[in-house]
């Protein structure tokens, strides 16, 4: 498996992040939020899965991970976010968490904290 390269030498001068790493199902969602974050000179790598997510988090090492809430099942959001957490050197990237879910669903998501067990 290649070597995740440090965020370090991915800072710009006066831009902490550089390269983020995009997890949604939705091709869509995925496909424009790529375009446009192009567009702003960010490197972006994309995934449809978590598990094709952490493969790339691990190899790439993101300074910046989006990830949508609801991928495969309910909750596969906050399951991928604990998983990115115990990889190593990633245990404090910052995560953005994503939905197109209803308020209506009953989602509460204020101050919900993901970090490692």
């Amino acid at each position: 498996m290649p070597q995740a390269r440090g965020r370090e030498s991915r800072v710009k001068e006066g831009c902490q992040w550089h390269a983020f790493l995009i997890v949604d199902d939705d091709t869509d969602l995925l496909e424009g939020q790529k375009v446009y974050l192009e567009k702003k000179g960010y490197t972006v790598q994309t995934a449809l899965s978590i598990d094709e997510g952490l493969a790339c988090a691990r190899e790439t090492a993101p300074d910046l991970v989006i990830a949508d809430l609801m991928m495969e099942h309910y909750d596969s959001g906050f399951v991928f976010c604990k998983k990115v957490r115990d990889l190593p050197g990633l245990e404090k990237v910052p995560i953005l968490m994503q939905t197109a879910a209803p308020r209506k669903m009953g989602f509460c998501l204020r101050n919900r904290r993901i970090s490692r067990a």
